[in-house]
């Protein structure tokens, strides 16, 4: 069979999926989307039987190394009521014992981890030809419904995934795809506060508003899957003007277009993001390239352009590796503190911010903030050379000016023993000097910008669980971006948690956000753990995020970072973040 002709009969299955480690069924769903109506995955054996008694699954995806109930006992359970149902072993077990056991209880494939695609296919192939000889109906029969169930998106009866791959097949060598990738920013939000159901709802009232939009356009629409939509057209002469006008156009129309829903009493205000494709080869992935391209640096769209793209790249990347070294060597790399206030507006400690200084023609000082300059100088291996100017200047200011001062460090940092000594250093430095003078290990917060996987997760407890002995205070930064994170929080008993800006800079205005922060900080109460609001630009979000009992507070409603301590807050209704 081919991809298409499996894809014609998976897309329209429901899977039971059982592994318990959650990397791997966060990894695995990912691929998982793209071949099946749906997944619906559990830890373990009992959870497994539990559900498949409850649910009708046309499919099983397990592990065998579970608590609770091992796969081999659960997949024994189940072939005593339904010696049919196609199951896959996905597993590292590569012992004799358990692929005899599995080959007794009629397993369909067994797969080795890591999971190659390649592998997933050949697996579905042979599951996909047993389900279509268990069927009753005539092969004219399934050939019509895996027809009908591959061009059609039952959800919200747009042309699916299936359909477009026939549309792009179809694209002669004259003729060009023009991609244009829609994807609804944190729609997760939406499932987790009104549930799945009143998510799909909302799916399907904005596949109409597409649908609105598309009627006076060339283009075809498809939904791709979960929140993904795509308008497609094929042309021989492309103008990226014109595209990007259409696009700035959806996405002005999806802005001033909420959504009404009998059973929820606000408006829902959606906003995408948007990835633009115009090439022949993988056009789905090079406009998904595009989009994640949009967002990592906080745009609407982008459209991805193969060979002005990889130029720009690479002269991008030499400009920044020499300017990299310059600023070291001249030294421009310099800790900026942004202050961090409580209820009165009082400056109680300060986050010290990476920035490069470039001296203009006319003499000024231009500040480029890291997310220039940081990403690429871990590839060039200068990261280590910037951080280390930042954890000296911090420390140094501490003891020089006598404040709290959190510094930012990624899972890089704390995986790097080279750093770890540095942090070290500085901290017993001054135990030794200062004998009689506070002890600066009481100054120096940490926040964890980044949460470590599942297999890093015992050397992240145990840098955190080091440096608290020494009397360091933690800080877990962009807190609330998904609820996973809650469940790490209990072990990890940090000071502080702050609250990501994607939440805080709308408490004021979305109803959707307040509820998530006002849980956040409620499971944050109870655990003993402060907590932080960073981007309150205005007032009136000021106000919210006291009346939320949030701990302390940042943003540029109370001060710019700069290269000097200040010990008092501007008097300023608001300002702008950049």
């Amino acid at each position: 069979m081919t991809k298409k002709e499996i894809l014609q009969v998976t897309q329209n299955l429901h899977v039971l999926y059982v592994e318990d480690d959650k990397l791997m069924q966060e990894t695995s769903q990912e691929l998982f989307e793209i071949f099946f109506k749906s997944v619906s995955i559990v830890s373990d054996g009992v959870q497994a039987l539990k559900l498949h008694k409850e649910k009708k699954f046309d499919m099983i995806i397990t592990d065998i190394s579970m608590p609770y109930m091992d796969g081999i006992e659960m997949m024994q359970h189940i072939r005593k009521d339904d010696l049919t149902i196609p199951i896959i072993v996905f597993s590292a077990l590569n012992n004799p014992s358990s692929i005899t056991a599995c080959i007794s209880l009629n397993v369909d494939a067994y797969l080795l981890k890591p999971m190659k695609t390649k592998n997933l296919l050949e697996a579905l192939e042979k599951a996909s030809l047993k389900l279509l000889s268990n069927s009753h109906k005539s092969p004219y029969e399934l050939v019509s419904q895996l027809k009908e169930n591959f061009d059609l998106d039952k959800l919200t009866g747009l042309k699916s995934h299936g359909s477009l791959l026939d549309a792009i097949e179809k694209t002669s060598e004259k003729e060009t795809p023009v991609m244009i990738l829609i994807n609804i920013d944190s729609f997760h939000i939406y499932n987790e506060i009104y549930g799945l159901s009143t998510g799909d709802t909302i799916l399907k009232k904005f596949a109409q508003q597409l649908k609105e939009f598309a009627k006076s356009s060339p283009y075809e629409l498809y939904r791709m899957s979960g929140d993904e939509f795509v308008l497609f057209e094929v042309v021989e002469a492309i103008d990226p003007e014109v595209y990007m006008h259409d696009i700035q156009t959806l996405i002005t129309y999806i802005e001033t277009s909420p959504i009404t829903l009998p059973n929820i009493k606000e408006a829902i205000h959606l906003a995408i993001t948007v990835g633009i494709s115009f090439d022949k080869n993988n056009s789905y992935g090079k406009a998904d390239m595009a989009l994640q391209e949009a967002r990592r640096r906080g745009r609407q769209y982008l459209g991805y352009n193969v060979e002005a793209d990889r130029r720009k790249e690479l002269q991008n990347n030499l400009y920044w590796r020499e300017e990299i070294n310059r600023a070291l060597d001249e030294s421009r790399v310099h800790a900026y503190f942004q202050p961090i206030v409580d209820k009165n507006r009082n400056i109680i400690k300060y986050e010290s911010l990476i920035r490069i200084q470039q001296i203009q023609p006319d003499g000024t000082c231009k500040l480029i903030a890291p997310e220039e300059f940081l990403d690429f100088s871990k590839i060039s291996r200068q990261y280590i050379g910037l951080t280390t100017t930042m954890i000296e200047e911090s420390f140094k200011t501490m003891r020089e000016e006598n404040v709290h001062i959190s510094i930012n460090l990624t899972f890089h940092d704390i995986a790097n023993q080279e750093i770890n000594k540095l942090l070290r250093k500085n901290i017993q430095k001054h135990h030794l000097e200062h004998k009689t003078n506070f002890d600066i290990s009481s100054q120096v917060i940490f926040e964890l910008l980044e949460h470590p996987t599942y297999k890093d997760y015992e050397l992240f407890i145990s840098f955190v669980n080091e440096f608290k002995a020494l009397g360091v205070v933690i800080t877990i930064d962009n807190f609330g971006l998904g609820f996973s994170d809650m469940s790490k929080i209990a072990a990890l008993a940090p000071h502080y948690v702050k609250i990501d800006a994607s939440l805080i800079k709308n408490i004021a205005t979305d109803k959707h956000a307040y509820s998530l922060v006002n849980a956040i900080v409620k499971f944050t109460q109870e655990l003993g753990i402060k907590t932080i609001a960073e981007h309150v630009t205005t007032e009136e979000i000021f106000v919210m995020a006291k009346k939320l009992q949030i701990d302390e507070y940042q943003g540029f409603l109370f001060g710019k970072p700069t290269n000097k301590i200040i010990r008092k807050v501007k008097n300023e209704k608001s300002l702008s973040e950049y």
